[in-house]
């Protein structure tokens, strides 16, 4: 909770503003070992969950480069709470991690049994891992296949973990340029 206002302090110089416009919601009190299945946004915000072996889009980003949005949902009984997102993505070869971030996010129901991002977000509603350029990457990071790891914190311990295999995907010259070892 001080971390989530520390850096939101840092980050903003005032106030806080969560996802949806709320004060910053509640911690969720959640126990360990609970299923989670990796999601994904598109460029529009669409949020979709991720299968094993299937293309996700590289996202340009505001600051330059291209990146991937990712989160989890849990199987969880909650409202709305704010958990800790870890997303990586690995080199299936070497193990070397080629993007990683950690970021607090504000998780709700989808008014079954499971939480997570919204259907229609935002940048700040997801894990935006930086992927491309990179001098991590011995390959074209379009169109290989990749590891993803995605891991859930909710006050400091770990919810849920989950992996798939994923293949990144640009979808213009300046991504495929941007995303080519040494890429711009």
């Amino acid at each position: 909770m001080l971390l989530n206002r520390a850096l939101c302090v840092l980050a903003l110089l005032g106030g806080c503003i969560w996802p949806g416009g709320d004060d910053e919601p509640a911690d969720c009190s959640l126990s360990g070992g609970l299923d989670a299945e990796i999601v994904f946004a598109d460029q529009m915000g669409k949020v979709a969950p991720v299968t094993d072996q299937q293309t996700v889009p590289l996202i340009a980003a505001p600051q330059g480069g291209h990146i991937l949005l990712l989160a989890a949902r849990v199987r969880a009984n909650v409202t709305s709470c704010v958990v800790d997102i870890n997303a990586a993505l690995r080199d299936p070869a070497t193990n070397r991690v080629i993007g990683l971030e950690e970021r607090p996010i504000k998780i709700s129901s989808y008014g079954g049994e499971w939480a997570g991002p919204p259907a229609s977000a935002g940048l700040s509603d997801l894990a935006n891992v930086a992927v491309c350029p990179s001098s991590a990457v011995t390959t074209s990071v379009d169109a290989h296949p990749y590891r993803v790891e995605v891991r859930v914190v909710a006050a400091g311990v770990t919810i849920g973990t989950t992996t798939a295999t994923i293949t990144p995907t640009c979808n213009d010259s300046y991504c495929r340029n941007d995303c080519a070892p040494g890429g711009s």
